[in-house]
């Protein structure tokens, strides 16, 4: 995720659908992948 300076509204978007999916669909596989992908400061309260 790029930092919040250089987000734009589908990328958040698109993350937030992510995020989303992975709450209700859970893979140990992909969660690092997850928690690794947070840019810097709070993605417009998206994480």
């Amino acid at each position: 995720m790029p930092d919040d300076i250089n987000l734009d509204k589908s990328v958040i978007a698109m993350y937030d659908d992510v995020t989303k999916y992975f709450l209700y669909n859970p893979d140990k596989e992909c969660l690092p992948l997850l928690l690794n992908s947070f840019g810097e400061y709070d993605g417009y309260g998206v994480y």
